[in-house]
């Protein structure tokens, strides 16, 4: 029996797309520590963490790609939505595929504009931290932090329940997420509305059969009419895989309006009227689109080994200013530009970040240095942030960076608690900001107890670490608002 052959734009689209998805896999995973540097400008070609960093150039590279070809961006290069692609391929396998019986449904253009107008004014309004339980590279983010073990009970929780709401999107009506919900899906779609490449249905030799609409997994191939609604067409090309007909062709339709496809010389043309209002609304969604993308735009390596047993787990102090990471300038800055994507807290091989679990900053990454510290010699967070809340840095330039300063409480010191000499904070200052000093209020004045000098200390938080003082260290870390070289 002859094998079925599948159309080469198909099968491009399945390669580019799991190379894509593979390479996402292993950089957030990062085994051994070798992608974060090889792999470090990948999340750079995502287009919300591209507008929020900055990155215009690539932002506008994907609208072009987009107006040209249609939702490319969507098909092979978003991992969130790879994802559902495999889901719905899992979900088809089997006798005879076990294909979903799709159907074109009607765009749902209110509702996806009013949630895009949501997200945006969420971030605006500096709750960006629950709006971007819907932004797709934040969620694959998530979810592959919780399948490292890098996030806690909350951020697991949030992970489980999106990737189960995602798993029903899929179930129910294919990449209905993408064109729901997605604010990232909503923008390309405006754009990809009138795209010069497309699938254009050949009504001449089009049968009425149906089965790209039943087998069209974004649901926005009207049959009846011979429409592909552009907008909501992620370039899966089942269409021409499912055409028995060769009714189905993806070719430039410059000039072709919005329809999309041949019709019979019978049909009389489009109203010169509709072509008009039509291109009038283009134009204006077109602008919307671009105004609302500009305004975003401003908007275990080292497990704690210290001891033969720890009878009391470490827990961070409470500090009264945060830690955010060397090349993130200050921690407002870090804050507005950080979507809690997790890559920085996946790559960090010393277990210093974590997500945030408070309402203000939820599931922005935190510092704290109960299971190892900052340190200096390591970039890889700088590596890979898409967004700029980590610029990039060198290892020279990081060294100088002052991201907090040590504060002692001589209370809590074993010198004072338990009378034995320690000093294991100053032997493993890396800056040298440390020193042992005598005694001279404590209850062991023989005994030599740390002095800090600020001006040297980076917060890198190895004295925090290192300090056997439970539950709190008695030498700890806090903040600087604005970090500074020294």
């Amino acid at each position: 029996m002859a094998t079925k052959k599948i159309p080469f734009l198909k099968q491009a689209r399945q390669v580019l797309a799991c190379s894509a998805f593979i390479l996402f896999v292993l950089l957030f995973m990062d085994w051994g520590g070798v992608f974060d540097k090889a792999l470090g400008w990948l999340p750079r070609t995502q287009f919300y963490p591209a507008v929020i960093g900055g990155s215009i150039a690539v932002a506008i590279l994907i609208i072009v790609l987009t107006m040209v070809f249609g939702r490319v961006y969507c098909s092979v290069l978003c991992p969130w939505g790879l994802l559902q692609d495999g889901i719905y391929r899992i979900r088809t396998a089997g006798p005879k595929k076990r294909r979903f019986r799709m159907r074109y449904t009607k765009p749902c253009n209110a509702i996806r504009l009013g949630i895009l107008a949501a997200f945006l004014a969420a971030v605006a309004f500096g709750f960006g931290s629950i709006a971007y339980l819907i932004e797709p590279y934040s969620n694959f983010g998530n979810l592959m932090g919780t399948l490292k073990g890098r996030t806690g009970l909350e951020v697991m929780i949030v992970a489980a329940v999106t990737l189960v709401v995602l798993v029903l999107f899929v179930v129910k009506g294919g990449r209905a997420w993408c064109n729901t919900l997605c604010p990232v899906g909503t923008i390309l779609g405006i754009f990809s509305r009138r795209s010069l490449f497309r699938p254009v249905i050949n009504e001449e030799k089009c049968v009425s059969c149906g089965l790209c609409g039943k087998a069209c997994r974004a649901s926005c191939i009207d049959t009846e009419n011979h429409v592909v609604d552009m907008s909501r067409c992620i370039l899966c090309f089942d269409c021409l895989d499912n055409c028995k007909e060769g009714a189905i062709e993806y070719r430039w339709t410059a000039g072709a309006g919005s329809r999309g496809s041949v019709r019979r010389p019978s049909e009389e043309p489009v109203a010169k009227g509709s072509e008009a209002a039509a291109g009038g609304n283009s134009r204006r969604a077109f602008i919307s689109a671009a105004a609302l993308a500009v305004g975003t735009a401003a908007l275990k390596a080292a497990d704690g080994q210290g001891g033969i047993a720890v009878l009391q787990k470490k827990v961070a102090p409470e500090r009264s200013v945060p830690i955010s990471p060397a090349g993130s300038s200050s921690v407002a800055s870090f804050n507005r530009n950080c979507i809690g994507c997790q890559l920085c807290v996946s790559v960090c091989p010393n277990g210093v970040l974590s997500p945030a679990v408070s309402f203000d900053n939820f599931m922005h990454p935190v510092m704290n240095y109960e299971k190892g510290f900052c340190r200096p010699e390591c970039t890889a967070c700088s590596n890979v942030c898409p967004t700029g809340a980590i610029r990039k840095i060198s290892v020279e330039e990081k060294s100088s960076i002052s991201i907090g300063h040590a504060v002692y409480n001589s209370f809590s010191c074993v010198v004072n608690t338990d009378g034995v000499s320690c000093g294991n904070c100053a032997r493993h200052c890396p800056s040298g900001a440390i020193t042992m000093v005598q005694n001279m209020f404590g209850s062991k004045p023989d005994l030599l107890v740390p002095s800090i000098n600020t001006e040297k200390c980076i917060g890198c938080g190895s004295c925090e670490y290192v300090c056997p003082a439970r539950p709190v260290s008695a030498i700890y870390v806090e903040g600087n608002e604005v970090h500074h070289v020294i």
